[in-house]
């Protein structure tokens, strides 16, 4: 019988108390039995380098300490107000003669981007609403395309940017990925109504056969369900993976909206700031970003407004540090543009 590792023997020695002796052989006696066990579990045991290759078993969840929480991020009612008034007065470069940003919302139907736009409208109109549909369904509550502005305040001016919702995703059905360029292009027009069984050309009434770059996509958002992070179909990602496909050609930029990290992690339902000390979160965004290939800087989680029916400081915060990182990765791409316009000159 050839040797095996300690290591190994150590293992299966450890199991000799639990063994439940097979009942194939009873005339055998006891000890021949046990041997004959043994022999299996050693041959089947994994040596050093097979257990190297073996997936690693994730953790059962848990906080890091304070010290080593994974993004820091100050949840007093300063900091909101901060955020607030930041992302009211940030605005596209003024010579490219774009007055808004044009962020769009893609994902499954269910993943919250109909409520994300409802929970930054919330938050500047002082009260939770509902503007945008939202709910469960077995398919898109979405059927138009909407580029929604945020206002000030009920009445007020607009803000610099537009949420541009869009029907969702689906296996067979919802968004098809064809009709992609011409939404990041800006040739559709707002309240485009989506008809899954024909796809868009130029031919659909509205069209706009020459945006502008006011009317083109600037940044674009996948939202994804937290929970669903690790049953996402391969036909979901093939999805995704075709539209980034699309961006990268325009050099617009990607950012994830991880949502609904409430639900996902218990210590987040009871307490929102604990969100960059969760363990559990923090493997969302590293298993969502080896899926989309999308670095773990881009990925944002966020909880929207669903069931509540008043404004809650620590929800606002993380909301409102997603849109901020929205405009900043928007500038990134008007500085491409930038720099494209100087090198022909």
């Amino acid at each position: 019988m050839p040797l095996v590792s300690s290591r190994r023997t150590n293992s299966v020695s450890s199991e000799i108390s639990a063994i439940t002796l097979p009942n194939t052989s009873p005339t055998l006696p006891r000890a021949s039995r046990l041997a004959q066990v043994l022999r299996h579990k050693i041959r089947d045991a994994p040596t050093s380098s097979d257990s190297d290759s073996l997936p690693k078993r994730q953790s059962k969840g848990g906080l890091y300490t304070e010290s080593e929480t994974w993004r820091r991020l100050h949840w007093d009612e300063q900091t909101r107000a901060n955020l607030k008034e930041e992302v009211a007065h940030h605005r596209p470069l003024e010579c490219f003669g774009v007055r808004q940003f044009r962020i769009l919302l893609l994902g499954q139907i269910g993943a919250g981007k109909s409520s994300f736009f409802n929970t930054i409208n919330s938050i500047y109109r002082g009260h939770v609403t509902s503007q945008a549909n939202m709910g469960s369904a077995p398919h898109s509550l979405t059927t138009r395309f909407r580029a929604y502005e945020v206002r000030s305040s009920r009445g007020g001016d607009p803000l610099h940017f537009r949420m541009c919702d869009t029907m969702g995703l689906e296996e067979s059905m919802g968004l098809d990925v064809s009709d992609i360029p011409y939404l990041l292009d800006g040739n559709i027009p707002d309240r485009h109504q989506f008809n899954p069984a024909i796809r868009i050309t130029p031919d659909v009434p509205g069209f706009n056969q020459n945006p502008t770059l006011a009317k083109k996509i600037h940044c674009v958002v996948f939202v994804v369900d937290c929970s669903t992070v690790s049953v996402l179909s391969s036909r979901i990602i093939e999805k995704f993976t075709s539209i980034q496909s699309h961006v990268h050609q325009r050099g617009i930029p990607i950012i994830v909206l991880l949502t609904k990290v409430d639900t996902a992690c218990p210590y987040v339902n009871r307490d929102l700031s604990l969100v960059y000390r969760s363990k559990y979160i923090q493997e969302k965004v590293e298993e969502i970003s080896y899926k989309l290939g999308v670095p773990r800087s881009s990925i944002l989680p966020v909880k929207n407004y669903e069931s509540e029916l008043e404004l809650d400081t620590k929800v606002d915060i993380l909301a409102l540090s997603a849109l901020r990182q929205m405009f900043r990765f928007a500038d990134n791409f008007f500085d491409d543009q930038l720099d494209e316009i100087s090198e022909h000159h």
